[in-house]
């Protein structure tokens, strides 16, 4: 009876923990038991009993109380085993119902440690043990699942959509708790796209970018969202913009050539689009009428020169003077044989002479060479006129280039163009400089108008392109510019003309 007291104070103290920690080692079936001497039996009720396999020793002990009822201690061992395998049976319901509960709350770590306490229960036949075995491979399933989701997550909130739609898409695939937040996230990454995409599009075309402009717009069309309607209409007017462009384009090189007509036609349907080039297109409209009543006007003083009528042809020159056209220097040097006709050439060439020296001295270039080929025309013998002739041309030249670039440092950008474009229309010898300076001027209209002019950008793009067709060995200046400017001049220039 003293090992009875003695157990049953170490049963109630810790049989509950010898039943948890035991190992799960399974008897051999019972079927046939009831061949087994009793003995024997007994002894495998008590060695399980011993071991806390509670379930077989209730079983055993049941079996041999049955068969002989009062063998040796079976009623002591009976009741504590029966009752014991009862309680482990009521634990492992109680922890699953506990499992099953944090797993609907989505508490999946704990509801995992309540499923593994069930697992661990040493039962023979445990009732839960397949239900278990499902959820605790949910759970696993699920934080898998989980720690992609913030994975992908947080590779969205970094801006790396990427690598955050291949988690995503796995996220979807495994059809799992997540997948529904998972297309959400897909979702907003296809808008960011199409976001972005119309954006770049409009910041492009801006710039004056067409060709990059349409592939971005294009891009958004094709992802059909929200923004589809608008980068539609972009597309429609870059269309019109490119049309309108290539008329300007074409309009230019023909005025260039002095084909007046072609050039005409040209600006006209650039003015008739309505867009962007319109002002422009009328201003070069008013330019050709001046040059073709120029060109008129001036034929007609030199007919009238050549037949000896030269009050009628002082009127015709003096007309192309008051044009101010490209023949206004011709017409003054027409004017002044016209003077001097019934006076000694040599004389008036001498008298021409000093007046350009006079004009060299306060650097009036053009005005000395007005007056020295007229000497030379008077009096092709007199080498002063030729020699100061030479010189006046070469300072004549330059004279634009020099006022261009002094009005560009001053910030007076119409007449730093004004001045730059009469150089590079008379040919002048520093073309790449004088292209380089007139597209700095464009730039720095672009940029001062907050980069809202993409005509200024574009044209000034054209400017640098063109530099390094007449010179591909041109270094710009980089110390006489802002690095703006020279980031848009790198944008179009050759990487080893940089």
């Amino acid at each position: 009876m003293r090992w009875w007291m003695s157990w049953s104070r170490r049963t109630r103290a810790g049989a509950r923990v010898a039943a948890l920690a035991a190992a799960a080692v399974w008897l051999a079936p019972l079927g046939g038991a009831a061949q087994e001497p009793l003995e024997k039996r007994y002894e495998r009720a008590i060695e399980a009993f011993n071991s806390a396999k509670m379930e077989d020793a209730c079983e055993l002990l049941q079996q041999i109380e049955k068969e002989k009822p009062g063998y040796r201690e079976t009623r002591t061992y009976l009741n504590p085993a029966c009752k014991e395998a009862e309680r482990a049976r009521g634990m492992e319901k109680q922890l699953f119902d506990e499992g099953v509960q944090l797993f609907n709350q989505g508490n999946y770590d704990d509801a995992q440690q309540k499923f593994k306490q069930a697992q661990g229960i040493p039962l023979k036949t445990p009732r839960y043990r397949d239900q278990v075995n499902k959820y605790l491979a949910d759970i696993d399933a699920r934080l898998g699942e989980d720690k992609l989701f913030g994975e992908a997550v947080k590779l969205f909130n970094d801006g790396n959509d990427t690598e955050a739609r291949s988690r995503f898409n796995q996220i979807v695939r495994g059809g799992g708790a997540k997948a529904a937040e998972a297309r959400t996230y897909l979702q907003r990454i296809e808008e960011r796209r199409e976001e972005s995409a119309f954006s770049e599009g409009v910041r492009l075309l801006q710039g004056g970018d067409y060709s990059g402009a349409r592939s971005r717009f294009q891009e958004v069309v094709g992802l059909n969202g929200k923004r589809k309607a608008e980068a539609e209409r972009y597309l429609g007017q870059l269309e019109q913009g490119e049309r309108e462009q290539r008329a300007f384009n074409e309009g230019v090189r023909a005025f260039e050539g002095k084909r007046y007509a072609d050039a005409q036609a040209s600006f006209r349907q650039v003015a008739g689009m309505n867009g962007a080039r319109k002002a422009e297109a009328e201003r070069y409209l008013n330019r050709i009428e001046t040059a073709v009543q120029e060109e008129a006007a001036f034929k007609e003083g030199v007919q009238k020169f050549a037949r000896n009528d030269f009050d009628g042809a002082r009127a015709d020159f003096q007309k192309v003077i008051n044009l101010k056209g490209s023949l206004a220097n011709d017409a003054r040097l027409y004017l002044t044989r016209i003077d001097a006709q019934g006076k000694d050439p040599r004389e008036v060439a001498r008298q021409f002479v000093a007046d350009a020296q006079a004009a060299m001295t306060r650097k009036d270039y053009r005005a000395a060479v007005e007056k020295l080929s007229a000497a030379t025309a008077l009096d092709p013998n007199n080498r002063d006129a030729r020699r100061l002739l030479t010189e006046s041309q070469q300072l004549a030249e330059e004279a634009p280039l020099r006022g261009g670039l002094q009005a560009y440092f001053e910030g007076k950008y119409d007449e730093a163009e004004r001045q730059l474009s009469d150089y590079l229309n008379s040919n002048g010898k520093k073309q790449a400089l004088a292209y380089f300076f007139r597209g700095a001027t464009r730039s720095a209209r672009y940029f001062l108008s907050g980069e809202k002019d993409p005509q200024q950008k574009q044209r000034a793009q054209e400017d640098f392109r063109t530099v390094h067709k007449d010179n591909r060995r041109f270094r710009p200046p980089e110390k006489y510019v802002s690095p703006k400017i020279l980031a848009l001049y790198t944008e179009v220039a050759p990487a080893e003309a940089r």
